[in-house]
C-alpha cells in the first residue's frame, strides 16, 4: 500500500480536505431508534425549560438583591446629604452667633475706649485749667512785683 501522505506533502495540500476512509453505510433508523431520539429530545427540552426557569429565578433574585443594594446606597447617600445640610445649617447658625457676639464685644470695647478717652480728655482739660490758673497767678505776681498792677 502506498503512503497517501507523501504525495500530498509534496503538493502542499491540507490533509483535512480529504476523506481517507470510505464512509460506512448508515442503516435506516428503526422505530425504536426514533422513539429513543424523540424521548431524548423531549427530555432535553424539559431539562432546558427547567434550567431556563431556574436561571430566570436566579436572575430575578440577583436583580432584586442588586436593586436592594442600590436602594440602600441611595438611602445612605440621602442620609449623608441630610447630615451635611444639618452641619452646614448649624455652621451658619454658629457663625451668625459668633458674628453677633463679636459685634457686641467690639461695641463694648469701643464704649470702654470712648469712656477712657473721655476720662483722659477730662483729666487733660482739668490739668489745662490748673496750668492756666497757675500761669495767670504767676503773671499776676510778676506784674504786681513790677508794679504794673496795684
Amino acid at each position: 500500500m502506498r503512503n497517501p501522505i507523501r504525495g500530498t506533502v509534496a503538493l502542499d495540500l491540507k490533509l483535512d480536505d480529504f476523506d481517507w476512509f470510505e464512509p460506512k453505510k448508515r442503516r435506516k433508523p428503526r422505530k425504536t431508534d426514533t422513539e429513543i431520539l424523540n424521548r431524548h429530545r423531549d427530555n432535553v427540552r424539559a431539562k432546558l425549560r427547567r434550567l431556563d426557569a431556574h436561571f430566570v429565578e436566579a436572575e430575578i433574585r440577583i436583580l432584586k438583591r442588586r436593586a436592594r443594594l442600590i436602594a440602600d446606597e441611595i438611602e445612605l447617600d440621602a442620609m449623608k446629604q441630610r447630615l451635611d445640610d444639618e452641619r452646614a445649617d448649624r455652621k451658619r447658625q454658629l457663625e451668625t452667633e459668633l458674628e453677633t457676639i463679636q459685634k457686641y464685644y467690639a461695641n463694648e470695647n469701643q464704649k470702654q475706649l470712648d469712656k477712657e478717652d473721655k476720662a483722659r480728655r477730662d483729666y487733660a482739660a482739668k490739668l489745662l485749667k490748673e496750668i492756666n490758673a497757675d500761669r495767670c497767678k504767676n503773671e499776676r505776681e510778676l506784674f504786681r512785683r513790677r508794679g504794673v498792677i496795684r
